[in-house]
């Protein structure tokens, strides 16, 4: 019932000439509901249950499946297979196909005089290779660099300093502490330190977080940003409840270590090794998809009001929205 009432445009395959002008649907145009909507006393909530599709929903409160659109027109969803809640094996699927591989946590490692545990400021790109390297040296000065086992990075996070590392192959295998390094596009080597490694990419740290219930020392200047119940941390910040503030950035002097951050002890730069306060890409997702569920419902009463001007609004050529 959607797309019957879209308007026809003459279209031409430009990549092939020989082919002939075929008419087909305009899926491109686009109603949307006007602000004034949002009020209450258009909708009613309500909370979609697992596996269940628009159609189903359409069908229990309007008894006509064919009018799933109008559902997610009003709760603006543009793709039904991933803005709409998914069900828990389509999750998984789309969550390991999301956060491929191993994550890597690292930090920069200094040759020299064999020093570690400051944040890289290298730009690494999707593509390039990573593998494991040594600070021994041969009797010619150079330095050993193990050809048996090697990645490819997916994905670099300089504010998380991780790296998600896919196709790994050879002989042995990456562990924490090993010494790794990245050949960049003008030839220089970056060397690592391989702080933490997380086998499984979805379990690796998304952010770090607290509930807003917050010390009583602490101000609202204290909070990077909130997200509903719950207040996101400066990875960068001292772990809460140290000293009674909530993501502490700052000492007497203004500073605060490296190793002392929510990010330092997570990699287990100090050895205190906190890791209190972290959020997962697995659990991040499952949030999300969770709050998929809380969906409006447009009141039957205005089908008939709705349905008649969205069929006007199609025959015009300007983007319009429905009252």
């Amino acid at each position: 019932m959607y797309f019957e009432k879209f308007p026809l445009i003459a279209y031409k395959n430009f990549n092939d000439p020989d082919t002939s002008i075929q008419v087909v649907t305009n899926i491109l145009k686009r109603i949307a509901f006007r602000r004034g909507v949002d009020q209450s006393s258009f909708f009613v909530e309500y909370v979609v249950e697992e596996g269940e599709t628009p159609e189903m929903v359409a069908y229990d409160y309007y008894r006509e499946e064919r009018l799933h659109w109008v559902i997610l027109i009003l709760n603006n969803i543009i793709d039904p297979y991933y803005d709409w809640p998914m069900n828990t094996n389509t999750l998984d699927s789309y969550i390991d196909k999301k956060y491929p591989g191993k994550t890597f946590f690292v930090s920069a490692y200094n040759l020299q005089n064999d020093t570690y545990g400051q944040p890289i400021f290298a730009e690494f790109k999707r593509g390039q290779t990573i593998f494991k390297t040594s600070a021994e040296t041969d009797a010619n000065g150079a330095y050993y660099h193990s050809t048996q086992i090697r990645g490819v990075i997916d994905s670099w996070d300089p504010h998380l300093q991780k790296i998600t590392v896919v196709d790994i192959n050879g002989t042995g295998s990456f562990t924490e502490d090993d010494l790794i390094a990245v050949t960049l596009d003008d030839g220089s080597l970056v060397r690592l330190k391989l702080q933490r490694l997380v086998d499984i990419s979805s379990e690796a740290l998304h952010h770090f977080e607290k509930d807003t219930t917050r010390p009583n020392k602490a101000s609202s200047n204290d909070v990077v940003g909130m997200t509903g119940d719950y207040c996101t941390l400066d990875p960068l910040s001292t772990p809460p409840p140290e000293n009674d503030i909530l993501g502490q950035t700052g000492g007497a002097d203004g500073s605060v270590l490296y190793y002392e951050t929510n990010l330092g002890r997570y990699m287990g730069i100090t050895a205190d090794n906190q890791y209190d306060n972290v959020i997962s890409n697995r659990v991040y997702e499952e949030r999300l998809n969770e709050d998929k569920r809380h969906i409006r419902l447009l009141l039957p009463k205005y089908l008939p009001d709705i349905t008649d001007e969205f069929s006007d609004l199609l025959s015009e050529d300007t983007p319009q929205t429905l009252r």
